[in-house]
C-alpha cells in the first residue's frame, strides 16, 4: 500500500493518464509494481532461511524445502497478490492510503473468516449450510497449498483464488475514475 501513497502524494498516476496512458493500463503497472517486490521478498527470505541453515550446518531435506517454498509461492505471493487487488478497489476509488491500510489487514487476517466461524457458532446455521467459511481467500489457498504439498491440485481452490483476483483487478479497473484524474 505505501507504493501508492508516494504516488498519489506526487501526481505521477495523474502525469500517466494526462499523458494518454489507459488506467487499466496504470493499475496494472502499480498491480504487478506491488508483485514484483512481494516476490523480490519471497527470495531474498527464502536465500536467508537457507543460508541460516547452511550457516549452521543443518541439511534441509527436500520435503521441507518444497514446502518452504510453496508457502511463500501460494501464501505469500499468491495470497498477497488477491489481497493487493481487493484492496486497490479501496484505495484508487477513496485514494486513502489509510483506509485501504485498514482494508489490506482485514483481508489479510481472514476477519471475514473469522466472523464467518463466529456467526456459525451463535447459531446461524445458514452458514454452515451454505458452506461460505470455505470461500475465503485464507481457506482456498490453504487448501490449495495442502493438496500441492501433496502431489495433488485443487482445480476449485485455484478458480476461486482467480475469481478474487479478477474481481478486484475489475471493480478497481470500473471504479477508478476520480474527478481529478479526468483530463
Amino acid at each position: 500500500i505505501a507504493v501508492f501513497s508516494e504516488d498519489f502524494k506526487v501526481k505521477t498516476m495523474q502525469v500517466a493518464i494526462g499523458m494518454g496512458i489507459t488506467r487499466m493500463q496504470v493499475i496494472f503497472c502499480k498491480l504487478l509494481e506491488v508483485m514484483f517486490l512481494v516476490v523480490l521478498d519471497c527470495i531474498v527470505l527464502t536465500l536467508i532461511v537457507l543460508g541460516i541453515g547452511v550457516s549452521f550446518g543443518i541439511a534441509i531435506p527436500a520435503i521441507v524445502l518444497k514446502d518452504l517454498i510453496l508457502t511463500l509461492l501460494i501464501k505469500g505471493v499468491i495470497r498477497l497478490a488477491i489481497n493487493t487487488s481487493l484492496t486497490m478497489i479501496v484505495l484508487f476509488v477513496t485514494q486513502s492510503t489509510v483506509l485501504s491500510i485498514f482494508i489490506y489487514v482485514m483481508v489479510g487476517y481472514d476477519i471475514i473468516g473469522v466472523l464467518l466461524q463466529l456467526g456459525a457458532m451463535f447459531g446461524f446455521n445458514w452458514i454452515e449450510t451454505l458452506k461460505l467459511s470455505r470461500l475465503t481467500i485464507n481457506y482456498c489457498s490453504g487448501l490449495l497449498h495442502s493438496r500441492l504439498v501433496l502431489g495433488q491440485f485443487s482445480v476449485q481452490a485455484f478458480l476461486a483464488l482467480c475469481v478474487y483476483f479478477g474481481i478486484g483487478l475489475f471493480c478497481t479497473c470500473k471504479l477508478f475514475g476520480k474527478q481529478e484524474l479526468d483530463f
